[in-house]
């Protein structure tokens, strides 16, 4: 499993997250006092080895955990 999260198929999400920073939405109730977003995205081919929906729902839930500097 690629957890490269510099990897050219998870830029768009760092780009997303980047951009809501940048807006400066207030968010009283967050430890950045903004409105902030963590990402977790994952790549699905032909050559994939998933064997069914659940298990790349739980990469992309890895991916997220990961983007969050969390260890799943």
């Amino acid at each position: 499993m690629n957890r490269d999260v510099r990897a050219p198929e998870v830029e768009p999400a760092g780009l997303v997250s980047e951009a809501i920073s940048e807006v400066g939405m207030s968010h009283e109730g967050s430890e950045f006092g903004i409105v902030a977003a963590s990402l977790g995205a994952t790549v699905f081919t032909s050559e994939s080895r998933i064997i069914n929906p659940a298990e790349l729902v739980a990469r992309v839930d890895f991916a997220l955990y990961e983007s969050q500097g969390c260890r799943a």
